[in-house]
């Protein structure tokens, strides 16, 4: 099957957009949980309860437990709009058609 021009420009735009926003969908999971543990080991410092060693020990457990990929929420936000965008095309299209042939 011969792809059209406008195809081609499609699947070379998809796959961009799967691959960008995968890798910014998972920079953000990093993002979030270095913050996240970042705050909850200043937390912990602050309240003066536990030691530093032990603190700065949690803190890395923290760190561990949030830098678990979330691999839905990538595959989410990397497919479902290029999905989406696909069939909003070709339904446009075929809609399109159907309008200028007249048909009822």
């Amino acid at each position: 099957m011969k792809l059209r021009r406008w195809h081609r420009i499609g699947v070379v735009i998809s796959i961009l957009w799967v691959l960008l926003a995968a890798y910014y969908e998972r920079g953000k999971q990093v993002d979030f949980a270095t913050s996240h543990a970042v705050t909850m080991g200043r937390l912990c410092l602050d309240a003066n309860q536990k030691p530093r060693a032990e603190c700065l020990e949690e803190q890395g457990l923290i760190l561990e437990a949030a830098l678990k990929p979330n691999w839905e929420n990538v595959g989410f936000i990397a497919f479902a709009p290029v999905l989406a965008g696909w069939l909003l095309v070709f339904c446009s299209r075929r809609v399109f058609k159907w309008v200028r042939a007249g048909e009822p």
